[in-house]
């Protein structure tokens, strides 16, 4: 492949040309000694994700991960298929209570809270984020129709 030819290469250029194959595309070009790679690129533009994530929030909670993840352990070994596992989030009252949909089980986490607010996540997707984050994580939702924040918090002593 290209990265063995790479290796074995003494010199390598790179360029870019126009490509005839799209409108507004480029190439990608390397060559070395023995071959001439080409890969056809598409110019575009990155849309403005500052429209995406919201600004103001009715419902915060700040929890530890560590907890967390102990709870979305324990909601993983009860569900019925460990590899598609939604979770349940309640916010409110100073506490985050993550439950399987089907009443199987809950665990309760104390949490800074500010508001009241219900949604259900990816089990999956909510460990990695947790174990991603580490320490405190900061979890925002400006109506329950919404995008969700989670954000790790720092705290500067």
């Amino acid at each position: 492949g290209v990265a063995n030819a790479l290796r074995r290469a003494k010199r390598a250029r790179v360029s870019f040309e126009p490509s005839g194959e799209s409108l507004d595309g480029m190439k990608l070009v390397i060559d070395t000694e023995l071959i001439r790679y080409k890969w056809v690129s598409v110019n575009g533009d990155y849309p403005d994700y500052g429209k995406l994530i919201p600004t103001e929030f009715n419902t915060v909670a700040s929890f530890d991960t560590v907890e967390a993840i102990k709870a979305v352990n324990s909601l993983k070994a009860i569900a019925d298929n460990p590899k598609d596992y939604p979770i349940d989030l309640t916010i409110g009252d100073g506490k985050v209570v993550m439950a399987n949909p089907d009443d199987k089980g809950q665990a309760e986490l104390v949490a800074d809270t500010d508001g009241q607010g219900k949604v259900r996540l990816d089990g999956q997707y909510l460990a990695s984020v947790l174990k991603a984050c580490g320490g405190w994580l900061s979890l925002s939702s400006p109506m329950p129709t919404a995008r969700h924040s989670l954000v790790p918090m720092v705290i500067k002593w």
